[in-house]
């Protein structure tokens, strides 16, 4: 896996090494905002996929089973 951040999630994200121009940013090399809505999301996705077996959705927080 190669743990590469989501450019969306950068917004107030900083460094926490130097890292080349031509670098792809991984989680390891940045410090990201938690509080911004879309981490939030990330997270939630992120939690929802690695629990869900492909092709379903399971239950979100707020929102009603149709």
């Amino acid at each position: 896996e190669e743990n590469l951040v989501p450019l969306g999630v950068l917004a107030g994200a900083r460094l926490t090494r130097d890292v080349d121009v031509d670098h792809l940013l991984t989680y390891d090399d940045v410090e990201l905002n938690t509080s911004t809505t879309i981490y939030q999301l990330r997270a939630l996705q992120d939690q929802l996929l690695a629990t869900e077996p492909p092709g379903t959705v399971g239950p979100i927080p707020g929102i009603p089973k149709a």
